[in-house]
């Protein structure tokens, strides 16, 4: 739908490497708020064409994996107890909290992107493309702002924790670090590596796979930072 792969999303990553990278330089021991902060930047770029927000979907992508995770609330191991009335049931008055204050964060976002698209100030972004085509998708607003939102969510933690599993990999097997850095080097020189330089970089495409076979991202835990 979203056509994410599209060159115009391409360099949303980079706008915010500069500062990821300084952070991690000077605070290397807060590695898992610096690289949740980083992608949760990138994500409200690319759902909502702004970083501005990237606090709230950052605690909103805490809060949904919260309320699936089996460490979360009882009744997503035992499902039956869902049916016990809501008067005496807790989980249900903190979902149903969680659940109001999370639509209204989505349609902030998606009235935010709607007033721009008519003032014809829009950038690019996920919101942007699904209003744009709202009317052929056959959707409304508040499916709109679920749709986007939803998929924001799902990105942050999950992007964040297979960066954590690369720090993780590369602490138990220096080794790779060291061949990572040579093919980097070789095919980049002193930039950052594109996505035009896939081709190019057989040894990191193999990492990355790697990384999410060893330790796929599954909501098992309330953070992303305690996986």
């Amino acid at each position: 739908m979203f056509q994410a792969a599209k060159s115009n999303y391409h360099n949303l990553f980079h706008r915010e490497l500069g500062k990821f990278l300084s952070e991690l330089l000077d605070r290397p021991e807060d590695y898992p708020d610096i690289m949740e902060s980083y992608t949760s930047r990138v994500i409200s770029q690319l759902s909502y064409g702004v970083p501005a927000r990237h606090d709230e979907v950052r605690m909103g992508s805490r809060s949904l994996l919260t309320a699936i995770s089996p460490v979360g609330y009882i009744t997503n191991i035992i499902p039956q107890l869902k049916y016990i009335p809501e008067i005496i049931s807790p989980w249900k008055w903190i979902e149903n909290g969680r659940h109001a204050k999370e639509r209204v964060f989505l349609m902030e976002m998606h009235d935010m992107v709607d007033g721009h698209l008519k003032a014809g100030t829009s950038g690019t972004s996920f919101m942007r493309h699904v209003k744009e085509n709202q009317e052929k998708y056959g959707i409304d607003d508040l499916e709109c702002a679920y749709i986007v939102g939803m998929i924001g969510f799902a990105g942050v933690l999950t992007t964040a924790t297979v960066l954590m599993t690369y720090v993780l990999a590369m602490t138990l097997h220096p080794e790779w670090q060291a061949k990572l850095q040579d093919e980097v080097d070789r095919v980049c020189g002193d930039r950052p590596p594109e996505l035009s330089d896939s081709p190019n970089l057989p040894l990191l495409r193999a990492v990355i796979s790697e990384l999410m076979r060893w330790r796929p991202i599954i909501p098992n835990s309330k953070y992303s930072s305690d996986i």
